[in-house]
């Protein structure tokens, strides 16, 4: 760090800061608290997910990239100790594992606002192997705020600890999606009209069958899938094209020469515990929705929500035909000014604001008892 940070913040996300093509939630919160000058230390969970190697780097003299393996010990407090101990510290927690609760401890020793952000579902295929429900229940004790991604993570989050719980859904980067901005039609998008499809295509949530029955519908719409692929949907008819991971610097271009956003998802407790962060940036870019009918995403203009096959064909013909069904594009454009993550972080920090003028540190409360003999 070339020099004192106004603030700090340590993150602990479930991968590292480039994966999924650097458009995950985790990397936007840290790429938006850098802008306004603070020092992230972003901690990884677990290791890069893509059978693809972009050659992303996020490098920036007020970064500290690290693992979790690297700072959970007491080696790791040389890292940690300049990031907690700022009197404008802040620990958000995305993760909830045991490994953590020694830094989330110090963290509050030292006067560290600690913030758990559940941002999925995992009692699923999505916490396999390493979510403890105990584990996230210390997570949430020792946090000062709490925060979910959707309203049914919101109140599973109230119910088991018996606090209040704010809402923060996903969002779009401003500095990177907007409809207003011209792009050059990428070389590997197919010519004619587009439904596309980005983001994760390995989980047991994506319809497949849905996407036959939809491509088959519209054989003169080419339907674009932007992920990493891993050979999922196989048998899908022709028009079905996988263009591979991108950067997501790289997506606006897709976005603004496709006619419509498709969300082929099941609907079932994973997706109705998601804030489809992709949405987002598809209204961002002007591109209205078709989409199961998901909680989350209930009265989003420009979002059309359906609850079988014949809904989901006919919303995209008329999408494709008469662009957004459910708003139009300027309140599809007022609906996206306030989803960009730097509203999203002026929330979030904003809780940290309120939190840090309740929290007295551990460690001065006790010198203070010492002192007073109690």
């Amino acid at each position: 760090m070339t020099a004192p940070a106004p603030a700090t913040a340590v993150i602990l996300s479930a991968n590292p800061i480039h994966d999924t093509g650097g458009g995950q939630r985790s990397a936007q919160i840290a790429l938006e608290l850098l802008e306004r000058d603070h020092a992230v230390l972003f901690v990884s969970h677990g290791k890069v997910t893509e059978t693809v190697d972009l050659g992303l780097s996020f490098s920036h003299p007020r970064l500290v990239e690290t693992r979790i393996e690297e700072v959970a010990g007491r080696k790791g407090w040389a890292v940690l100790h300049p990031f907690l101990s700022h009197p404008r510290a802040l620990v958000l927690t995305q993760i909830a594992v045991s490994s953590w609760l020694p830094v989330l401890r110090q963290a509050r020793y030292l006067g560290a606002v600690c913030v758990y952000d559940l941002i999925d579902e995992w009692e699923s295929e999505l916490g396999y192997g390493w979510y403890r429900r105990g584990i996230e229940r210390r997570v949430a004790e020792l946090a000062h705020a709490l925060v979910a991604t959707a309203p049914a993570l919101q109140q599973r989050l109230q119910e088991r600890t018996r606090r209040p719980v704010t809402l923060l859904p996903n969002a779009f980067n401003g500095r990177l999606f907007s409809g207003a901005s011209t792009h050059l039609r990428p070389h590997d998008l197919p010519l004619g009209p587009v439904a596309l499809y980005v983001g994760a295509l390995w989980g047991g949530w994506m319809d497949w069958g849905l996407v036959y029955q939809v491509a088959r519908a519209f054989p003169h719409i080419s339907f674009v899938f932007i992920g990493d692929h891993r050979n999922e949907g196989e048998g899908l008819p022709e028009n079905c094209t996988f263009l591979g991971l991108k950067a997501q610097y790289e997506l606006p271009a897709y976005l603004a020469h496709a006619q419509v956003g498709i969300l082929p998802w099941k609907d079932d407790a994973v997706t109705q515990a998601t804030s489809p962060l992709k949405v987002y940036e598809y209204l961002a870019m002007g591109l209205p929705v078709v989409a199961p009918a998901l909680e989350p995403l209930r009265d989003v203009p420009g979002v059309t929500g359906c609850s079988d096959p014949s809904g989901f064909i006919a919303a995209v013909a008329k999408a494709v035909d008469t662009g957004p069904a459910a708003a139009t594009p300027g309140e599809m454009a007022s609906f996206a000014e306030e989803q960009s993550w730097t509203r999203r972080v002026d929330t979030l920090l904003e809780l940290a604001h309120r939190a840090r003028k309740e929290v007295l540190p551990l460690g001065l409360l006790a010198r203070l008892r010492g002192r007073l003999g109690i």
